[in-house]
């Protein structure tokens, strides 16, 4: 696996917002560092109208992450989401 370019962040974060934006989150690029292969989120959960189901917990959106990158042959070993 490589380690991912900014663009490459940036696009995979831009399609998992996607999926969480209509739950009303919001993520965005905090820092990669790529020693460790971590990477800090920001997240923002954001409230849907009282739909507290609709909206990803941190361990599953993180899971999300992961394979994002896995799926593209990128590696990221670490997410941390911040709020």
């Amino acid at each position: 696996m490589s380690q991912p370019s900014r663009n490459q962040i940036d696009g995979v974060l831009m399609l998992i917002e996607q999926m969480i934006s209509r739950d009303g989150g919001a993520l965005s690029f905090g820092s990669y560092a790529a020693a460790e292969g971590r990477l800090v989120v920001d997240y923002d959960k954001g409230p849907n109208g009282g739909c507290s189901e609709c909206v990803l917990d941190a361990e599953s959106l993180k899971d999300f992450i992961v394979e994002a990158f896995e799926t593209r042959g990128l590696n990221i070993e670490d997410v941390v989401l911040r709020s």
